[in-house]
């Protein structure tokens, strides 16, 4: 039962370990350098490192439970094998409860993931008003582009029209001058006849 739930134990580590890798470093995804991976990871160590001293089980190691350079977890079961009875019963010891020993460490993952007061669900509460601030100034600015747009179009009628009426009155203008050079022809021609 005690190999059986500490293997356990280890592919849990291992799982949360590798998904926590994927959100670090330059090839990270959408929560690297976010502060809830840091606040896991840094969680993650406390549980690899937790020690009891003065037990004769002070760590994972002495349970056959071995780190490699990446972080994962292995279990070697020829050591929990040779644990004795006293051992055994130190063993549950280091593991402890929900409050005591590496089991009360859990209290620190229910800090990130509790759905009332936990990192994770304060972060989703701040995604959610940066999203409402956010689409809240993109329909002013919508409404804004529409103001502009409408009043551009009613400034164009208007141009266009301002332009029609001045193309009309050139037209009247350079007939009523035509008129009068001819009138001032005329007057011109008649005025040469009568001294002649």
């Amino acid at each position: 039962q005690l190999q059986s739930a500490l293997q356990n134990f280890v592919t849990q580590y291992n799982a949360l370990n590798a998904a926590l890798a994927q959100q670090v470093g330059q090839t990270g995804g959408l929560l690297a350098g976010d502060a809830i991976v840091q606040a896991a990871q840094n969680s993650l160590r406390q549980v690899a490192t937790f020690v009891t001293p003065g037990a004769s089980i002070q760590s994972l190691s002495d349970l056959g439970i071995s780190l490699d350079n990446t972080g994962n977890m292995t279990l070697d079961s020829t050591v929990l094998g040779s644990l004795t009875s006293g051992q055994v019963a130190s063993a549950f010891t280091y593991l402890g409860s929900a409050t005591t020993g590496l089991g009360g460490l859990a209290q620190q993952f229910q800090s990130i993931t509790d759905p009332y007061s936990g990192m994770i669900q304060a972060e989703q509460a701040n995604y959610v008003t940066t999203d409402q601030h956010l689409q809240s100034q993109i329909s002013t600015l919508n409404a804004r582009v529409s103001l502009m747009q409408s009043n551009l179009s009613a400034q164009l009628e208007v141009a266009d029209a301002l332009q029609a009426q001045l193309a009309s009155q050139q037209g009247e203008l350079t007939a009523t001058i035509q008129s009068l050079n001819y009138s001032a022809f005329v007057a011109t021609i008649a005025t040469s006849g009568t001294v002649g």
